[in-house]
């Protein structure tokens, strides 16, 4: 049986570039990035060109860029090195973050920091940004907005947020999440206005273990190591330098494809939406459409339990999700609660990429209407309606 793969939104294959940039740093340019001698400058190279090509992406010098393992370590660095967090601080954060955010809560307030949680619009999966302006205080040091959310698709309003946000304050510290967006959604790190971003490799084709954050010229972070110069001492330790060279492949890949994958994710999702709408009672997106970006496409299907209509399509050779990877649960995230869920609604996760099959959306719709009302039948009667 031919598996076809629609998780994306977790984890991408790595393209023949980025195997190939991987495999020649591993074996080929294998110095030390640290070393004076000529191995080491070779290993530089690679690391500078891969600093290079991601920083332009996002439009920023490459001296903002700093490599790390990934975006849940980025985005830990960006909340934990904020200078100054204490009791006298407080910190924003939306309610659909992502965990490597959200589970930041704790630590903050272990740290004496006051946090408020923002709403979101239930029919879009968007931060309520009047909401949020409301919860500013003059003590406000910290706000978290993503760009894209992992299981909803929806498009947070980070540049307007930013926008307010710095008309009426000074000194507060936004970091975006935009690990979803880079490479496919347009990142306008500079327009947004937000002093860290966080990306990582393994959803553009990239190697796993590999991400980056960008930390605006100026700004400090405390360093969640020490030990070493690397990385402006932001982030100290021998470099990933088989990671980075992906990385780098990744986001040239991404940039000869990505606007192309977009525009065809857009047909591909509204072709697959009516066919739905035409063929299944009972199932619909998640959110509207028209807030989300259309390479994550959350289709909730009533009646239906999560985890058993997952396993039923993967038996028929299909691979979704029900909800965020990073999650690793099978109770109900804290973005379905965020949305006013107490029970599991019957959501699956359909991810796409530039490596998605011509025909796949058809195949997922065939053989959503051949299991559902089996799945239905087993599901628990205590599911959302």
């Amino acid at each position: 049986m031919q598996r076809i793969y629609l998780d994306n939104a977790a984890t991408t294959e790595a393209v023949e570039p980025v195997a190939e940039a991987v495999q020649q740093a591993l074996c080929q340019t294998y110095g030390n990035p640290s070393s004076v001698h000529g191995p080491g400058a070779d290993a530089r190279s690679v690391v500078d060109q891969s600093r290079d090509i991601i920083a332009r992406m996002l439009g920023v010098d490459t001296t903002e860029i700093y490599f790390t393992s990934g975006g849940t370590e980025a985005n830990n660095l960006a909340i934990r090195g904020v200078p100054r967090l204490n009791s006298q601080c407080h910190a924003i954060l939306s309610a659909v973050e992502h965990p490597s955010i959200y589970s930041q809560v704790e630590w903050l307030q272990q740290q004496g920091v006051s946090v408020d949680i923002t709403p979101i619009d239930p029919s879009t999966g968007c931060v309520d940004l009047d909401a949020m302006v409301d919860q500013l205080k003059p003590t406000t040091r910290l706000i978290a907005l993503m760009a894209v959310n992992n299981e909803t698709g929806s498009i947070q309003p980070i540049s307007r947020l930013a926008k307010t946000v710095r008309s009426r304050l000074s000194d507060v510290h936004i970091h975006c999440d935009a690990v979803q967006a880079f490479g496919k959604h347009p990142v306008s790190t500079r327009e947004w206005d937000v002093d860290t971003l966080s990306i990582s490799a393994h959803k553009i084709h990239g190697p796993k273990g590999i991400g980056a954050l960008y930390l605006r010229r100026g700004q400090g972070l405390t360093p969640l190591a020490s030990g070493g110069s690397q990385e402006g001492r932001i982030r100290p330790g021998t470099e990933n330098v088989p990671g980075i060279a992906g990385f780098g492949a990744a986001a040239r890949y991404m940039q000869e494809v990505g606007r192309d994958f977009v525009n065809r994710s857009k047909d591909l999702r509204a072709a697959f939406l009516d066919k739905i709408a035409s063929t299944i009672d009972g199932a619909h997106p998640l959110v509207d459409p028209e807030h989300t970006v259309p390479y994550i496409i959350p289709l909730r299907i009533s009646g239906c339990s999560s985890e058993t209509l997952l396993h039923f399509l993967e038996r028929e050779g299909i691979i979704v999700s029900s909800g965020s990877a990073c999650h690793g649960k099978t109770e109900l995230t804290h973005v379905m609660k965020a949305l006013g869920y107490t029970s599991d609604p019957g959501v699956i996760r359909i991810s796409l990429s530039p490596q998605t099959p011509d025909g796949a959306l058809d195949v997922l719709v065939a053989k959503l209407q051949s299991v559902v009302g089996t799945v239905r039948q087993i599901s628990p009667s205590t599911l959302a309606g």
